[in-house]
């Protein structure tokens, strides 16, 4: 049976968060999942490596103008997912597609209301809490009601645990090193290529349904 490979990316200045996730047109194969974070020169020959045996897409994490300072580093990361999306195009002919972090928040969000709903509501019943002790802002509405929980609220604690509910990866113990490689942007790049699965490869439920 054909096998399809999901890369997906959480590009970064100098280095960038990469997730694998191996699937069959049935099943998710939960022992092939697995993540990195690598030099930016090290990302396309990672790709190849999955390129030269299975069937590949590409999902990135893109970048949009809210509010971003235009940074030497901002201009660097933009520098280096200009380049890589033209050799992955060219070179490859790989299709790329490219999620925004609105996007894949709000995915988040809506696919995992039970864990979002509780932890953002928590988080916004604190924050007003420590403005009402402090005389800094509060989390209400005009009418004094407490804010909503909604997918703006989504943080980077919060992706974490949505992946690690979603694929079943277990905490490491104290010291030890998560069993799939997953660590800093990493994670990211699993939300990415996760958002990417659900949105436009209809494995969404069976992923939330699975044992995995």
């Amino acid at each position: 049976m054909k096998i399809d490979v999901v890369i997906s990316i959480d590009p970064g200045e100098k280095k960038s968060g990469m997730a694998i996730i191996m699937l069959n047109r049935d099943s998710v194969i939960k022992s092939e999942l697995v993540g990195f974070v690598l030099d930016n020169e090290l990302i396309l020959n990672k790709i190849t490596e999955y390129y030269v045996k299975y069937n590949c897409f590409v999902a990135i994490e893109d970048i949009v103008p809210y509010n971003l300072k235009v940074s030497k580093e901002l201009l660097t990361t933009c520098k280096f997912m200009g380049a890589l999306d033209y050799r992955l195009r060219n070179e490859l002919k790989l299709s790329v597609e490219y999620l925004t972090r609105g996007k894949i928040k709000k995915w988040i969000f809506e696919a995992f209301p039970g864990l979002c709903v509780a932890y953002v509501n928590k988080k916004i019943a604190y924050l007003d809490d420590y403005g009402a002790k402090n005389d800094k802002k509060r989390y209400r509405t005009k009418e004094g009601d407490i804010k909503k929980a909604s997918f703006h609220w989504v943080d980077d604690r919060l992706v974490i645990m949505t992946m690690k509910d979603l694929w079943n990866i277990p905490t490491p113990k104290p010291g030890k090193r998560n069993i799939y490689g997953f660590s800093s942007h990493a994670w990211s790049a699993l939300a990415v290529g996760s958002c990417f699965i659900g949105l436009n490869h209809g494995f969404h439920d069976k992923m939330i349904s699975s044992s995995l």
